[in-house]
């Protein structure tokens, strides 16, 4: 209103000096009108000039305060924020917080942002989110990135924005997942071992109640045979049934007693209270007692049994005679029940290595019974499992033979293991470490011969 005035004035004073100037006949009137208009005009266009500078400084300061104001707001952020031009990638604006974790120093503004925030990349990165802001900008793009830098994890979120210059300009916020992934993780990964451990507590039971159905079974049986056959020999008069009736206990009880042995020796190994008891012994003695023992049982099935004995195998030797003849018979007794009548066993023993003083055995057991599968063969060796585990089985056993049979062996510095084929039999090796006994001693307990006991 002020300069309209201002104009105004000007212009009445103008025409009144140019009324003055006329009447004297000085100058045209037509001449000092124009002279007066131009003069206003002039007077008219300094002052708008002198307006719009001011409103453009005006404007300026707005942006630069709005812009200042912007960033401080984005500097107090946690998240990780920072600002590029959309068509260049150039870096307009970055937060203390992701300056802090990026190790980022220097001014980075004007520089492209996979410089420093990727490795690897010499250009717009492959999985860059602008591809989806150019082809829709109205709609944010929600992502996740493991940082190679930093070594974090991020969920980002990418927008489209209107900066304080008035540009378009890509915004992206960063917040750290880190702790909140591995927690899930690890939430998911106790689930996962709780659902396994159920599992297997369940499994376990299962297993536990088929072994106690089957030792009752396996102990019932020579139970009754001995209970049997006794009463039977009472009865008898004539000494030769006595007799078959005693050796019919005796057979009997040895298998109780084996059974009881196996049970036993199994709870003190999962007790952690098993030891082998070392004593001088005759490896041939020791294996005619074994053939002995599963002698009955070989002539029962008209088994051929086949034995192939490496010769220079030591006459004496130092361990537990005990526990090798129990994996023995074991292994011969479990070739004899899975292999249908007039079958073939082979008993071969060989000697590994000696070194000061200690004897490397390898003995085998190999039949054309059954055979095995696969998947049979990788949990033979494990508590309670059997070839045939099912209720209709018809092969007896509590499950416990091969897996005790594996912890004495290694207890013994060995290993077992088998290699059988469905339909075509089994080969059963095994490995021992014993210690040759002196030779002084060794002379005075030689054995007269070696003679295999009768089948």
């Amino acid at each position: 209103m002020k300069t309209r005035t201002k104009i105004l004035c000007s212009f009445l004073g103008i025409a009144f000096i140019a009324m003055i100037l006329g009447f004297g006949g000085i100058v045209p009137t037509s001449t000092l009108v124009g002279i007066g208009a131009a003069w206003a005009l002039i007077a008219f266009s300094n002052r708008a000039a002198q307006r719009l500078g001011s409103v453009r400084e005006e404007l300026l300061n707005e942006k630069a305060m709005s812009l200042s104001m912007m960033e401080r707001i984005l500097h107090a952020m946690d998240d990780h924020i920072y600002v590029t031009e959309l068509e260049t990638d150039k870096i307009l604006f970055i937060n203390d917080s992701m300056a802090k974790d990026f190790n980022l120093t220097g001014d980075v503004k004007g520089e492209s942002c996979w410089k420093f925030f990727q490795l690897g990349f010499d250009k717009r990165c492959d999985f860059c989110p602008k591809r989806k802001l150019e082809a829709n900008p109205d709609e944010p793009v929600v992502w996740e990135e493991l940082n190679k830098i930093t070594g974090r994890r991020y969920r980002k979120i990418d927008r489209v924005i209107d900066w304080p210059d008035g540009t378009k300009v890509h915004l992206q916020q960063s917040d750290d997942t880190t702790e909140l992934a591995e927690a899930l993780a690890l939430e998911k990964q106790s689930k996962s071992e709780l659902i396994t451990a159920m599992k297997l507590a369940e499994q376990g039971n299962r297993v536990k109640s088929e072994f106690m159905s089957r030792i009752n079974h396996e102990m019932l049986t020579p139970m009754n045979a001995i209970m049997g056959m006794a009463q039977i020999a009472q009865m008898q008069s004539d000494p030769e049934s006595r007799k078959e009736c005693l050796d019919e206990i005796a057979q009997a009880s040895s298998q109780l007693l084996r059974l009881i042995n196996d049970v036993l020796d199994m709870s003190s190994i999962e007790g952690g209270a098993f030891t082998l008891t070392d004593s001088f012994f005759s490896f041939s003695m020791m294996l005619q007692d074994a053939l002995r023992t599963v002698g009955g049982y070989v002539n029962e099935k008209q088994h051929t049994l086949i034995l192939d004995l490496d010769p220079s195998i030591p006459i004496s030797l130092i361990g537990d005679e005990k526990h090798l003849s129990q994996v023995i018979i074991n292994l011969l007794t479990n070739a004899v029940k899975f292999t249908p009548e007039n079958g073939e066993i082979r008993f071969a023993v060989r000697v590994l290595d000696e070194k000061d003083g200690i004897v490397t055995l390898q003995i085998e057991v190999t039949d054309n019974g059954i055979g095995m599968s696969k998947e049979q063969q990788k949990k033979i060796f494990s508590v309670f499992e059997q070839v045939d585990g099912s209720p209709s089985s018809k092969y007896d056993g509590i499950g416990l033979g091969l897996a005790l049979s594996k912890r004495i062996v290694e207890f013994m510095g060995g290993a077992i293991w088998v290699d059988s084929e469905l339909g075509k039999g089994s080969k059963f090796t095994f490995t021992c470490k014993l210690q040759r006994e002196h030779a002084n001693f060794a002379q005075s307990r030689r054995p007269t011969a070696w003679i295999m006991p009768t089948l």
